[in-house]
């Protein structure tokens, strides 16, 4: 009777945490290039990449810095 119960508590507890572990953020662009041709020096040149959440957890951006 133990190791049924054993059984069946291991059996509960994989399935809690392989609901757990499919949860995750997932950031998704629409581009992810920008040519912004000739630019005169001194000329500010800005350009928005816009982004969507696509996963099942909450995305949380911490930092940005450029490539």
């Amino acid at each position: 009777m133990k190791r049924l119960l054993f059984f069946l508590f291991v059996i509960y507890a994989l399935s809690l945490y392989s609901q757990d572990s499919t949860k995750v953020p997932v950031i998704s662009f629409s581009e992810t290039e920008h040519e912004f041709g000739t630019i005169v020096e001194g000329d500010t040149a800005i350009h928005v990449f816009k982004f969507t959440n696509t996963g099942t957890d909450t995305l949380r951006i911490k930092g940005v810095r450029p490539g």
